[in-house]
């Protein structure tokens, strides 16, 4: 190629001097050139122009007698299907004629026309065309479109449409959106089992709904709506046992029992009397009601008001106060006595709950002992913490077998103080992580030491140089003056208080062990302060460094260790305090890993093979 031909680097004062067009701007601005270059909107314009066109057209689409021409490079870039269509082999390989098997051409058109322009508008479309875009994008593999449609599923949820959603979000298994639509379903069941569209749905989706402890609707409207589902055809006879058997008798009333459900012929006699007894046999509260189910969510964080107590409007959930005097000014509470209702929390619906948490007020070392009831209407209440006999401080994390709550009653019955029970805050959900609990008492059961400041232990009797020494969980730091709780033999004690009761059958603790002395000693635990039993008897033994003790299972609001001989001098010197003993969860702790290590071995093992 000659010199003539070679592209150089343009002269712009070459232009400027012959006086080209550009001398009247000045030499920067008119040879600016931006060297990354996008005109992918000019493409897809001219691109556009090609949809429906018979120009340059290579295949034909037939649908129910229409026929759209259409281009296999523009249908097989953007889909998988024609795609494989293309390049199977079959007819369609060669033939310029394809036939699609689609009812809805208006929506067929619609996706073709997104194929070419990647333009569609949701705005005026309704929820059927919606449907059976999302339905032909699925068929076709039009996933940039199907993703669209999902999105809008979740965006347009009403009760119109809400049984179409569903219908298409379980042929579909679309989970994410049917999160949303059975959330709608259970918040307003009685609007939907009245919508009449919910005659038309298929029987497993009347299953799904009905099955569903979160679907807030009244048994006698369920029962009704059954009814009349199944007598649209008798075709629908197959769905009889499947749909009935999630009807809760026993929340019906004896009329009706005896009344339209004897007379519906749908129930086994059996069935309504078992359903009778229940009814009987169990308080209203404790029967199985519908509720609202949301893991992890602080019910108290919807309406809720308090229905009985002093200063009721004060119930807060994040406490911000510090003054001791502000704190009682902010609490809720009421004076102790047989005649008080205690205070009454009314949810704003009924919820599943596990775990209630609230918190004493505890600016000074007072307790209070309490019982919770919980109840459906307010008429009928069960017991579902007692905690009458023991001494309660500070924050209460209770924790119980899940159960639909809709009142929540605390009543103080003794404080060592004032005659007053007072309350801070309250907060009610369901986690997923519970504690383990006695199944009759719903004490906790520790897995892991509740000995620590986190777990707000305190040591209310003992001498140490650091505070919280023994509850620190620092079991390596100390010497002959410092890391250790002690107290005199023969006087005292070292005594920790728990926040509320626990049941443990395990401790350990760490003797002082800087030198080879051994010691005695015994351990007693309480629920009140002043009943005291003795769980470990160590008298008779010499002792040296950890103690790992177990014993029959108690209930423990306070430990209370006592020295009774040390070989050295006449003081007893404790480091470290663990109740229940950490050793077993460390031990688990280190099968886990060790497992882990194993795996990942037989893993690079195989791998060098």
């Amino acid at each position: 190629m000659s010199d003539n031909h070679i592209l150089r680097p343009i002269d712009k004062e070459f232009y400027v001097e012959r006086g080209g067009s550009c001398c009247s701007n000045s030499v920067d601005s008119t040879f600016s050139f931006e060297t990354e270059i996008d005109h992918s909107d000019k493409v897809i314009e001219k691109l556009s122009h090609l949809c429906f066109s018979e120009s340059l057209s290579d295949v034909t689409l037939s649908i129910s007698g229409t026929k759209l021409p259409a281009h296999k490079m523009v249908l097989a870039s953007r889909s998988d299907y024609f795609k494989s269509l293309f390049n199977s082999g079959m007819k369609e390989t060669v033939s310029s004629e394809v036939v699609l098997h689609e009812n809805n051409i208006q929506a067929l058109k619609i996706c073709l026309k997104y194929l070419y322009t990647g333009k569609i508008d949701f705005h005026s479309m309704s929820i059927d065309m919606a449907i059976d875009i999302f339905i032909i994008s699925n068929k076709y593999a039009f996933e940039d479109l199907e993703e669209l449609c999902t999105k809008y599923f979740k965006l347009n949820i009403e009760e119109k449409n809400i049984c179409s959603l569903l219908m298409v979000c379980l042929a579909y298994d679309l989970k994410e959106v049917e999160n949303l639509v059975l959330r709608y379903i259970d918040k307003h069941g009685n609007d939907i089992l009245n919508l009449p569209e919910f005659l038309d749905i298929p029987g497993h989706c009347v299953e799904n709904i009905i099955s569903r402890n979160s679907f807030l609707a009244d048994e006698e409207n369920i029962f009704i709506t059954i009814q009349k589902w199944l007598s649209v055809s008798k075709e629908r006879e197959s769905f009889k046992e499947c749909l009935t058997k999630h009807i809760r008798l026993p929340l019906l009333s004896i009329e009706c029992l005896f009344g339209p459900i004897r007379d519906s012929k749908l129930f086994d006699a059996n069935d309504i009397l078992d359903a009778i007894k229940e009814k009987y046999e169990k308080s209203y509260t404790n029967l199985n009601h519908r509720c609202f189910v949301k893991k992890e969510y602080d019910v108290m964080l919807n309406r809720y008001q308090i229905i009985s107590g002093d200063n009721p409007s004060k119930l807060t959930l994040l406490p911000s106060y510090s003054h001791k005097m502000e704190c009682e000014n902010k609490a809720t509470g009421h004076v102790i006595g047989n005649d008080s209702e205690g205070v009454v929390i009314e949810f704003s619906n009924k919820y599943l709950i596990n775990n209630i948490t609230f918190r004493l007020l505890d600016f000074d070392q007072r307790y209070f002992s309490y019982h919770i009831e919980i109840s459906i209407d307010g008429k009928d209440w069960v017991r579902l913490i007692d905690y009458d006999k023991y001494n309660c401080r500070g924050v209460q994390n209770l924790f119980f077998k899940e159960r639909p709550v809709k009142l929540v009653r605390v009543r103080g019955t003794s404080s060592s103080i004032l005659n007053l029970f007072q309350i801070l805050t309250f907060h009610a959900l369901y986690t997923c992580n519970p504690r383990k609990v006695d199944s009759i008492t719903n004490i906790v059961i520790p897995e892991r030491s509740i000995a620590t400041t986190k777990e707000n232990a305190l040591v209310i009797e003992g001498v140490s140089r650091t505070r919280n020494a023994l509850l620190n969980g620092n079991y390596d730091d100390y010497d002959w003056d410092n890391g250790y709780t002690c107290h005199q033999l023969g006087s005292g004690s070292i005594t920790i208080s728990f926040p509320q009761p626990y049941l443990v059958s395990t401790m350990r603790l760490l003797l002082w062990d800087r030198d080879d002395r051994y010691y005695s000693y015994y351990i007693e635990s309480s629920v009140n302060g002043k009943t005291w039993k003795r769980i470990v008897d160590k008298t008779n033994e010499e002792c040296r460094s950890w103690q790992n003790l177990e014993f029959e299972s108690e209930i423990i609001s306070y430990v209370r260790i006592v020295g009774t001989h040390n070989s050295a001098n006449e003081v007893f010197h404790c480091v470290h305090f663990e109740c229940p003993s950490n050793l077993k969860v460390k031990s688990i702790e280190t099968e886990t890993m060790e497992d882990s290590v194993s795996l990942l071995e037989e893993k690079n093992d195989i791998s060098n093979l």
